[in-house]
C-alpha cells in the first residue's frame, strides 16, 4: 500500500520520548498523505493487544509505533511492542526509529 492510500492511522504512545516522537511523525505522515483520521492510543495493559484492537475497530491501514518504550522490568515483561506489532498487525506498521 502506498503512503497516499493511508486513510486511518493509529499511533501508540506509552508516554516515553520515543512514543511521543512517533506521534509527531504519524501526524506529519497523515497530513502529508491526506489521511482522514488519526487515532492516538494511550497504552494500558497489553500494549500490542490494545493497539491491535483499535486497528481492527477503526479499520486502520497504518499503525505507527516508536522503536523504544518502557524501560526496566515492566518493559521487559511486556516484550517488544514494535516486534510484536509488525508480526501480528493486519495493516502496515511504521516503526519510527527515534533512539539509538
Amino acid at each position: 500500500m502506498s503512503e497516499s492510500a493511508y486513510r486511518t492511522v493509529v499511533v501508540g504512545t506509552d508516554g516515553s520520548e520515543s512514543s511521543l516522537r512517533a506521534v509527531a511523525r504519524a501526524g506529519a505522515l497523515a497530513g502529508g498523505c491526506g489521511a482522514t483520521d488519526v487515532r492516538t492510543v494511550a497504552l494500558q495493559g497489553s500494549p500490542v493487544e490494545a493497539l491491535l484492537d483499535v486497528v481492527r475497530r477503526e479499520s486502520a491501514d497504518l499503525l505507527v509505533v516508536g522503536n523504544r518504550g518502557l524501560a526496566g522490568i515492566k518493559g521487559r515483561l511486556l516484550g517488544s511492542v514494535p516486534a510484536d506489532a509488525t508480526r501480528r498487525s493486519a495493516c502496515d506498521v511504521l516503526v519510527v526509529h527515534t533512539t539509538g
